[in-house]
């Protein structure tokens, strides 16, 4: 199971569709502790303030990916200090969003 924040509808359907297409669960990410079975967690930075709470929250517990806007490069900085794995644009992730889920599920990370 992958979680997801996403605030910016758009992305949230091409996450979906991409985990329905590739065979990912996907659920919400809140604030409270991840579910049993969560593995990793994809984090829209479209909000950046919930966003970096998330990425601290599961720094170290879950494999994290964040992604923004190109132009944000201080906001993509900063999830990565905060723990994200990966830290990419919306336009690579586009193009490998798939795969992107596919490995925050698999077992060996």
């Amino acid at each position: 199971m992958v979680l997801t924040y996403c605030p910016n509808l758009v992305w949230l359907s091409k996450v979906t569709g991409a985990a329905e297409a590739v065979g990912v669960e996907v659920a919400r990410a809140t604030d409270a502790a991840p579910p049993a079975g969560a593995r990793g967690v994809l984090v829209d930075l479209s909000e950046p303030e919930p966003a970096m709470r998330l990425i601290e929250r599961y720094a170290g517990r879950l494999r994290i990916v964040a992604f923004g806007p190109h132009v944000e490069v201080d906001t993509l900085e900063k999830a990565a200090k905060l723990g994200a794995d990966r830290v990419v644009s919306r336009g690579e992730l586009s193009g490998s969003l798939g795969e992107v889920l596919a490995w925050l599920d698999s077992p060996e990370g």
